[in-house]
């Protein structure tokens, strides 16, 4: 393939600006083709069960469930990207962080699968409440992740900022909660997820792709 490399120490630099661990360049070639694109698809879904259902509150019908599933699945897709790339750097800091949100992603998925298999679930019961809670905290976590690849700057450009437009969808939301009520607040989250979650499935796309082909 015609890609400009360079070799550095931190493994292989493309001309896309990205350095790429050695983990991101040795691994599998799957995971860069699949998770970037579970990614994108992913990330209007909440945009597409508003349209549907008019932004009502949620429910736990199992077609919102199963548009809420294939959100956070691409979600994960997103964070496990960053964490291949280092994007929140290589030392024990950056590395904790995103952990942290994928332990955090992958509760809230678990919730989500356990609403599909035992919709009458009583919403009191123990499981159900410390697994929904990962839903909304994943959410402002974002906040936490989008600051640390922020300021690793291992990701080029627009890319860098991607995680952390992520992290601003529930502040966002809120003010327009504030500002229009409920009904605002639904329709500005779903918007808001479908752009900033899409842009950093992009951004781990296009870092990926070059260490697929090289």
């Amino acid at each position: 393939m015609n890609l400009a490399t360079s070799v550095s120490r931190s493994g292989i630099e493309h001309r896309s600006g990205v350095a790429l661990p050695p983990t991101a360049r040795t691994g599998p070639r799957w995971p860069s083709m699949v998770l970037p694109g579970l990614a994108l698809a992913g990330a209007p879904m909440l945009l597409v069960e508003g349209l549907v259902f008019a932004f009502q509150e949620p429910t736990h019908d199992r077609a919102v469930m199963l548009l809420e599933l294939l959100y956070v699945l691409g979600w994960v897709g997103s964070i496990v990207g960053l964490i291949r790339l280092h994007a929140a750097g290589p030392g024990l800091p950056g590395t904790i962080v995103l952990t942290v949100q994928l332990i955090g992603v992958s509760v809230a998925t678990f919730w989500v699968l356990l609403v599909i298999a035992y919709p009458g679930i009583d919403p009191d019961a123990l499981v159900y409440r410390v697994t929904d809670a990962a839903w909304p905290l994943s959410h402002v976590f974002m906040l936490a992740v989008g600051i640390a690849v922020s300021r690793a700057g291992r990701l080029p450009g627009w890319r860098r900022f991607a995680a952390l437009a992520c992290g601003l969808v529930v502040p966002l939301s809120l003010l327009a909660g504030f500002a229009a009520g409920d009904l605002a607040v639904r329709m500005v989250f779903a918007l808001a997820t479908a752009a900033a979650f899409a842009c950093l499935g992009l951004s781990v796309r296009a870092a990926w792709q070059p260490s697929a082909r090289s």
